[in-house]
């Protein structure tokens, strides 16, 4: 694990907004990010998880720990459950390129999710959702650090309690998960989704 000190932020946000991190450093193990955590916490820092950076805003420089958290990754499982298969997506994966890779797979319904900015790991917490689909739909569980706890934890989709663009992670006052992987569950016959009236006015 690399630490940098007087990182300049603005390419890890869209914004663009310049501003400087006092320590950063990106983690793309389980062991890097354990190694950061514990980093932040001898030194007596605050450490403030990134991913894709589209929903984040820095209006002054930050005297914590930045951890970017660049895992990627893209298991897909061969058994199939019915007409569903799994894939297993580290949170450092970019949700567009998902989306077309699936596609590309033969795997269907995230398609009208396409285009959403933002990595992986951050599509559970806001329960992201475009044209009548929701992420929530097709997460089976996610796999998380459990800063409370000091442990790896698997969330079902049912703890991660999702509803329209919300979900625990976003729900709590201080939330003590940091995402490391999604799994999903998708279609293996295309069904296209056309309940949104704009689709259907299209189509």
């Amino acid at each position: 694990m690399k630490i940098e000190e007087s990182r300049e932020l603005s390419s890890l946000t869209t914004f663009g907004v310049a501003s400087t991190a006092a320590y950063y450093t990106k983690v793309t193990t389980e062991s890097e990010l354990i190694e950061a955590l514990n980093f932040a916490d001898s030194m007596g820092l605050m450490a403030q998880i990134v991913g894709g950076g589209s929903n984040l805003l820095f209006t002054d420089d930050f005297s914590g720990l930045i951890i970017h958290i660049a895992n990627t990754g893209i298991l897909w499982l061969k058994e199939e459950h019915g007409q569903k298969c799994r894939v297993i997506v580290s949170a450092g994966e970019n949700w567009h390129s998902l989306v077309t890779s699936a596609v590309k797979k033969g795997l269907y319904g995230l398609e009208n999710l396409a285009l959403i900015p933002g990595t992986v790991g951050a599509a559970p917490i806001q329960n992201i959702g475009a044209y009548g689909a929701e992420i929530k739909d097709y997460i089976i569980e996610v796999k998380v650090f459990d800063l409370l706890k000091q442990k790896w934890r698997i969330l079902t989709a049912e703890e991660c309690e999702f509803a329209y663009r919300d979900s625990l992670f976003k729900r709590l006052e201080i939330n003590p998960y940091i995402i490391w992987s999604v799994t999903l569950e998708l279609e293996t016959s295309w069904i296209p989704n056309l309940a949104h009236k704009d689709l259907f006015n299209v189509f």
